[in-house]
C-alpha cells in the first residue's frame, strides 16, 4: 500500500511540473484507452473487486501521468465507491489519503470542480468514519458537510444527494444509540431530498430503505404498529425499485441500490424475528435471496438472519452453520473490530445459553465484549467510561447483559458463587453504561425506551446482589433506584440547579418555555402515531419542529452550563448519598421505606428504617399482575356497574376478600418484621396500581356487609407514596415562597337526569357535579380563606395563568384517562356547552408549567392512572404535576363517589389545618369515614380507597399549640390548688 502511495506521489509531482502554461482542467488523455478501461472495470466491478481495482489504478495512473486532473479525479473516486461497496476499508482509507494529498496539490488547477471534489472526498471520509465505529468523527464529518454544501447558493443534484446521504448516516447513528427521537428527523430530512431526485435511477430504493429504517426507530421505541406501518410504506416503495433493479445498467448504481433491496428486505425480516414470527421473517429473506449472487458480499447480513430463524426452531446445528458462515464473511470485510461481527458472537453465545452450554456462551461474549470495546477492564472496573474506546454503546449494553444472564444461570445450575460475582460484575457494568448512555440521549421517550429494553439487566443485577449476602444491600438499593421514575427525578433535580444558580428570571422562563415546547410537540407526535391512519406530512413536520425546539433548548442549555456553571442534571450524583440522606434525614423514628423492584422472574423488596436496610426475595411463581386487577375489580366492578345485582356483589365481594388476603401474604407479610407504624411505599410495575391500605391482613372469612369490621391494612400502618426515593429527596429539598389557597370547582351542563344516575354519583363522566363547589368552600372555611374558581371562573386558562402562584392547589372536577395515549387524559374545566378540547388540561399541558405548589389535590376520577411504562411508572395527571414541580400530590385510583369524595377531602383538610403531615391527615381522614357511617356497606373501600398521597409529607401548617398551653395553665392551676389544700389541711391537723 505504501508503494502504491509512493507511486501515485510521484505521478502527482511530475503532473505539478508539467502543467503551468496548459487550461485549467484541460484533459490530455486518450479518451479511447480510458473508456476501454472503465468497461473492464464494469465487466468487473460486481464480483470481482481485486480485477476492479487493478483498472482503475490503471486509469488513476494514465490519466495522472497525462495531467487530465478532473479525469484522474474521477476514477480515483470511483476507487473509493469500490473500496467502499466492497468494504475493504484499509484501501478506503489509502484512497482517502491519495486523494487529500491531490486535492492539496491541485487545487489551483481544478477550477470549478474543485468545491465539488472537497464536498465528495468529505462525505468518503465520513464513511469511513462509520464504517470502523468511530461515530463522534462521522458526526462531526457528516454535519460539517450537510454545513458546508448549505452555504452555497444553488445545490445541484450531486449536492442533494450527498446531504441526504449524510442525514442517512447520522439517522443510523443516532438510531444505533438508541436515540431514536434524534434519529427520525435525519431520516426524514433524507426523504426530503430524495424525493426530490425522482428521476434518479436508485431513487425508490434509497426511499424503501429511509422508511424501513424509520420503521426501525419505532420499533426500538416499543411501538410495533407503527414500525409494521412503516415497513408496508417501505414495500411499496421496493416492488418499484425492483423494477428499476431490473432495467438498470449503470453497474455502480445497481450494486448500490441492491444493497437497499436486500438491506430492507432483511430488516424487515428482522422486524418479525424480533417477535418470534420464524416463517414470515422465511418469507422476507427469501425475496433477499432472490438478489444474491454467487460470493455476494451481502451475504452476511442475510446468512446472520437465517441463522436466527433456525435458532428459533430450535434447529441450532443449522442456526449455527449460517452464524459461522456469516461470520467469516464479516470477518473477512469488515476486519477485527466492527459491532455487526460483535452481534453475531452474541448470537452465537445465544445459542449455546439455550442449550445450557453457559460457559461457551460466556467464551463468545467476551469475544464480542473485546471487538465493542478496546479497554474492557475498564468496563467491569466501574470507571467513568470513556466514549472513545467503546464502539456501538447500545451493543455492548445488550452483550454485557446477555453475559450476566448466562454467569448468573451457570451459578443457579451448579451453585458456584464464582459465577455469581461475575454476573454481578457484568451487570453493573452494563447498567454503568445505562446510566451515562442515557445523559446523551435528548429525548425523554428515548430515555426511557432505554431503560425498558434493559430492566432484564438490572433484574439479574438484583439477583446478584441479593445471593451475594447483606453487605450488597445498599448497592442494591442503588440499582433499585436507577430503574424507577427517572425522567421525574432528572427534572426536580434541574428544577433545583436552576434555583441555586442565581440565573435571571427572564432566562428561566425562557427555560420553562423552551422545555415545555419540546415536550408538547414530543406530545402530539405521540398522538399521531397513536392514529389508526396516521398522516406522514404532518408527522414530518412534527419532527422538523421537534428538531427545531430541542435546538433551541439544547443552546439554552449550553449557554447556562457556560455562564452559570450549570451541570446536567443526569450527572449529579445523587444515588450514593441517597441512602445515608434516607437513614439520617427524612425518615422518622416510627417510619420506614418499603421499595419494590418487579421484574419478570423476581420481586424484591428493600425495606430501610433508621438504623438499617433489609432485603427480601420474591419468586413470582403467581400471576400478579392478574392478582392485581382481580383485586381492584373486587373493589370496584359492582360499583361501576350499570346494572349492580346481588349475584354481582357477592361475586366482587368475594374477589376483594380473596385477593386482598393474598397480595397482602404475597407482597407484606414476608417483610412484616421490618415495617414500622409509617411506611413509605415506592412501588415497581402494576404494584403502582395498587392502593395497599385496602389489603387484607387477614383473610376475611365472614364476608358480612359491615366493612368498616374488615381488617384493612390501614388499621395497622399510615401509607404514602412516592414514584421512586431519589424523587422523594428532590421534593424535599425544594423551597417554595409561595402561598395560600386556590381551588377550583368548574360547572357542567346536566345530561341526564336525576333518576338516571348511576349508585355513585361519578366524576368520570362529564355531567353535572352535585357536591364539587360544596367541597371547595368547605376547604376555604377550613384554611380561614383562599382564591375558589367556581362555575364559569373556573376555566382552563384562569388555572393556567393562577396555579404557578398558589402553595396549596385544590381542583374538585371530571378526571378523564386515555388508556392509549396517556398525555391525552386530561381533567375538565369549564367551558359552557361547548365541548370542545381547549377546555380540557391534558397531561402535556402540564409540562411548560413551573408549580410551587406543597400540595395539589385531584379531586377527581382516575387521575392516579394511565399506561404503565417499564422504568419510569405510571403516566398519569398525578405524574404531569409532579413533573411540573407539585411536591406532593393528593390523587385518585378510580372513578370517585361524589358525596363521599367531599367527605374525606373535608377531613383530610382538618386534620390538615391541624398542622399534621399529609399522610397522617389522609390516613385520620380515611379511617374517620370508616368508623362514622351509619350504615356499613358505606365503609366499603370502594368509598375511601382510592385516594393516595405522593411525594413530600411534611406538613403544610405549624400545629396549634392555644389550647396545650391553656390546658397547661389549667393543669398547674389544679396542681396548685390541691397542693394548697393539703397543705392547709395538715395545718388544721396539727
Amino acid at each position: 500500500m505504501k508503494i502504491r502511495f509512493l507511486q501515485h506521489f510521484a505521478l502527482l509531482a511530475s503532473c505539478l511540473l508539467l502543467l503551468p502554461g496548459k487550461a485549467p482542467g484541460e484533459a490530455f488523455a486518450d479518451t479511447a484507452r480510458v473508456k476501454a478501461l472503465y468497461d473492464s472495470v464494469h465487466a468487473h466491478y460486481k464480483n470481482d473487486y481485486p480485477g476492479t481495482i487493478f483498472f482503475l489504478d490503471s486509469i488513476q495512473r494514465y490519466t495522472l501521468s497525462r495531467c487530465a486532473v478532473n479525469e484522474y479525479f474521477l476514477a480515483l473516486k470511483w476507487a473509493m465507491q469500490c473500496a467502499q461497496d466492497h468494504h475493504q476499508l484499509d484501501q478506503l482509507h489509502h484512497y482517502l489519503d491519495v486523494g487529500q494529498e491531490a486535492l492539496a496539490g491541485l487545487e489551483h488547477d481544478l477550477g470549478p470542480a474543485k468545491q465539488g471534489l472537497e464536498a465528495d472526498l468529505k462525505a468518503f471520509w465520513a464513511s469511513y468514519y462509520f464504517k470502523i465505529a468511530s461515530y463522534q468523527k462521522a458526526i462531526r464529518a457528516h454535519e460539517e458537510l450537510i454545513e458546508a454544501l448549505k452555504r452555497k447558493d444553488s445545490l445541484t443534484v450531486r449536492d442533494r444527494e450527498l446531504i441526504a446521504r449524510s442525514c442517512q448516516y447520522l439517522g443510523t447513528i443516532q438510531k444505533l444509540r438508541g436515540d431514536y427521537q434524534d434519529a427520525i428527523p435525519y431520516f426524514w430530512a433524507s426523504l426530503d431530498y430524495v424525493k426530490e431526485m425522482w428521476a434518479s435511477y436508485e431513487a425508490m430504493g434509497r426511499i424503501a430503505f429511509t422508511y424501513q429504517q424509520i420503521g426501525k426507530c419505532y420499533e426500538g421505541m416499543g411501538n410495533d404498529r407503527q414500525a409494521l406501518w412503516y415497513n408496508n410504506l417501505a414495500q411499496e416503495s421496493l416492488k418499484k425499485a425492483g423494477h428499476n433493479y431490473q432495467e438498470g445498467a449503470d453497474p455502480g448504481a445497481r450494486l448500490r441500490l441492491k444493497k437497499n433491496l436486500i438491506t430492507t428486505y432483511n430488516s424487515i425480516a428482522a422486524f418479525y424475528l424480533a417477535r418470534e414470527d420464524g416463517a414470515k421473517a422465511l418469507q422476507y429473506l427469501e425475496k433477499s435471496l432472490s438478489y444474491h449472487v454467487k460470493d455476494d458480499t451481502y451475504l452476511k447480513s442475510t446468512a446472520h438472519l437465517l441463522g436466527e430463524v433456525h435458532a428459533l426452531a430450535g434447529r441450532y446445528d443449522t442456526a449455527l452453520y449460517y452464524y459461522q458462515l456469516a461470520l467469516k464473511e464479516k470477518t473477512e470485510d469488515y476486519g477485527p473490530r466492527n459491532y455487526s461481527t460483535a452481534l453475531t458472537y452474541m448470537a452465537i453465545g445465544q445459542l449455546y445459553a439455550r442449550q445450557d452450554g453457559y460457559e461457551k456462551a460466556v467464551c463468545y461474549y467476551d469475544t464480542a465484549i473485546g471487538i465493542l470495546s478496546t479497554r474492557p477492564e475498564l468496563l467491569e472496573a466501574l470507571e467513568e467510561v470513556d466514549w472513545n474506546t467503546i464502539f456501538a454503546e447500545r451493543a455492548l449494553i445488550n452483550v454485557l447483559g446477555a453475559k450476566a444472564s448466562a454467569l448468573s444461570e451457570s451459578f443457579q445450575a451448579r451453585q458456584d458463587s464464582a459465577y455469581l460475582r461475575e454476573a454481578w460484575a457484568s451487570s453493573r457494568a452494563a447498567i454503568k453504561l445505562v446510566e451515562q448512555l442515557r445523559i446523551d440521549y435528548n429525548s425523554e421517550e428515548d430515555k426511557q425506551f432505554l431503560l425498558k429494553d434493559c430492566y432484564p439487566i438490572f433484574e439479574t443485577a438484583m439477583y446478584a446482589g441479593y445471593r451475594l449476602g447483606p453487605d450488597r444491600y445498599p448497592a442494591l438499593f442503588e440499582i433499585a433506584e436507577k430503574s424507577k421514575a427517572l425522567l421525574l427525578v432528572d427534572w426536580h433535580r434541574n428544577l433545583n440547579a436552576l434555583q441555586r444558580a442565581n440565573i435571571p428570571d427572564s432566562l428561566l422562563q425562557l427555560e420553562r418555555l423552551y422545555k415545555g415546547d419540546v415536550s408538547i410537540i414530543e406530545g402530539l407526535i405521540a398522538e399521531e402515531n397513536s392514529k389508526a391512519e396516521s398522516n406522514l406530512e404532518e408527522i414530518r413536520n412534527l419532527y422538523q419542529k421537534l428538531a427545531s425546539a430541542r435546538k433551541k433548548y439544547d443552546g439554552l442549555m449550553a449557554l447556562f452550563e457556560e455562564e452559570y456553571h450549570l451541570g446536567g442534571p443526569a450527572r449529579e450524583k445523587g444515588y450514593s448519598g441517597l441512602l445515608p440522606f434516607l437513614q439520617k434525614k427524612l425518615l422518622k423514628k416510627e417510619q420506614c421505606l418499603a421499595e419494590y423492584f418487579l421484574g419478570d422472574e423476581h420481586l424484591f423488596v428493600l425495606t430501610v428504617d433508621r438504623e438499617a436496610i433489609h432485603a427480601n426475595h420474591i419468586p413470582l411463581d403467581f400471576p400478579i399482575a392478574d392478582w392485581a386487577r382481580q383485586f381492584r375489580s373486587g373493589i370496584y366492578d359492582y360499583h361501576l356497574s350499570p346494572a349492580p345485582t346481588a349475584e354481582l356483589f357477592r361475586h366482587t365481594q368475594n374477589q376483594y376478600a380473596t385477593y386482598g388476603w393474598k397480595l397482602y401474604q404475597a407482597l407484606v407479610s414476608p417483610i412484616k418484621g421490618h415495617l414500622r407504624r409509617e411506611v413509605v411505599i415506592i412501588p415497581d410495575g402494576v404494584l403502582g396500581y395498587l392502593p395497599f391500605e385496602a389489603l387484607l391482613t387477614e383473610p376475611a372469612s365472614n364476608l358480612s356487609g359491615d366493612f368498616a369490621a374488615y381488617p384493612y391494612l390501614l388499621k395497622q400502618h399510615q401509607v404514602s407514596y412516592c414514584y421512586s426515593a431519589s424523587l422523594l429527596k428532590a421534593m424535599k429539598e425544594k423551597q417554595y415562597r409561595s402561598s395560600g389557597l386556590l381551588a377550583f370547582a368548574p360547572a357542567f351542563p346536566r345530561t341526564r337526569t336525576a333518576a338516571a344516575l348511576p349508585i355513585a354519583m361519578l366524576r368520570s363522566e362529564i355531567d353535572t357535579l352535585y357536591y364539587n363547589i360544596e367541597e371547595v368552600k368547605t376547604i376555604r372555611s377550613i384554611l380561614k380563606g383562599g382564591n375558589i374558581q367556581t362555575g364559569p371562573q373556573a376555566s382552563k386558562q384562569a388555572f393556567l395563568d393562577l396555579a404557578p402562584r398558589y402553595k396549596v392547589i385544590h381542583i374538585a372536577s371530571h378526571g378523564i384517562l386515555n388508556d392509549s395515549v396517556s398525555s391525552q387524559s386530561y381533567i375538565a374545566f369549564y367551558g359552557g356547552e361547548d365541548r370542545m378540547a381547549e377546555h380540557n388540561l391534558l397531561v402535556r399541558d402540564l409540562y411548560p408549567l413551573r408549580l410551587e405548589a406543597e400540595l395539589v389535590t385531584l379531586s377527581a376520577c382516575e387521575t392516579g392512572l394511565g399506561a404503565l411504562r417499564r422504568g419510569e411508572g405510571i403516566i398519569s395527571l398525578a405524574r404531569g404535576f409532579a413533573y411540573a414541580g407539585a411536591k406532593s400530590i393528593l390523587t385518585t385510583f378510580w372513578a370517585v363517589n361524589d358525596q363521599s369524595t367531599t367527605e374525606v377531602m373535608g377531613r383530610f383538610y382538618r386534620h390538615l389545618k391541624k398542622g399534621e403531615s399529609k399522610d397522617a391527615a389522609l390516613h385520620r381522614a380515611k379511617a374517620e369515614y370508616i368508623s362514622s357511617q351509619a350504615d356499613p356497606f358505606e365503609a366499603h373501600p370502594f368509598y375511601w380507597a382510592s385516594y393516595i398521597v405522593i411525594g413530600d409529607m411534611v406538613p403544610l401548617y405549624g400545629r396549634s399549640w392555644g389550647w396545650w398551653i391553656a390546658l397547661g395553665l389549667l393543669s398547674g392551676s389544679l396542681l396548685y390548688w390541691f397542693a394548697r389544700r393539703r397543705r392547709l389541711g395538715l395545718e388544721q391537723k396539727r
